[in-house]
């Protein structure tokens, strides 16, 4: 296990003046032996889990038919019984967000029955297709925000449901180091 910092500095400087900004990122690099002996080599970054050489480590992964791969998302110290979910990787499991563009569908649909069947709607034509024009965004946004809380909701969902399977594990962990009760 090796732990450094790294500091990115940006700016910008003016004859009269300017702004400079840092951040720094604490990072673990952990070597993790698998079950079959091999390792893996994972870097965390700014993690408020401790580690060091002899805790006993596992990295829980985490794959939806939504994501691209396994996604590590949490950390688990058995040594001592701390975790860390990283809810910033949660997003991954979600795959890309898709916006349903039926309503700017029927506004485009709207749009042609305008210009087609024009001659009989008169003065509404212009109207009817300037109502249709202007809600293609809307429709666009509406979904967008739909979408929005939607994959909001379900990472929330994803992430108590990982915080749930990381508490039943130390939980069995524990319970299966207690010492058997004495009988006489």
């Amino acid at each position: 296990m090796r732990t450094w910092s790294e500091t990115d500095v940006s700016g910008v400087v003016w004859s009269n003046g300017g702004h400079i900004s840092s951040s720094r990122t604490e990072i673990m690099q952990i070597f993790l032996q698998q079950e079959d002996g091999r390792e893996i080599d994972i870097k965390i970054n700014n993690t408020a889990i401790g580690a060091r050489a002899g805790n006993y480590l596992s990295l829980v992964w985490a794959r939806t038919k939504d994501s691209d791969g396994d996604v590590g998302v949490a950390l688990v110290n058995h040594s001592t019984r701390r975790y860390e979910i990283f809810s910033n990787r949660l997003g991954r499991l979600l795959g890309n967000a898709m916006v349903s563009l039926n309503g700017c569908f029927f506004s485009v649909i709207a749009i042609i029955a305008a210009l087609i069947f024009g001659s009989f709607l008169g003065e509404l034509k212009s109207i009817l297709i300037t109502l249709a024009v202007l809600a293609i965004p809307v429709s666009f946004v509406v979904s967008a925000s739909r979408t929005k809380g939607q994959r909001r909701h379900v990472r929330q969902a994803y992430g108590a449901a990982i915080e749930a399977y990381v508490r039943n594990l130390m939980a069995r962990e524990k319970a299966e180091r207690r010492p058997s009760p004495a009988f006489p």
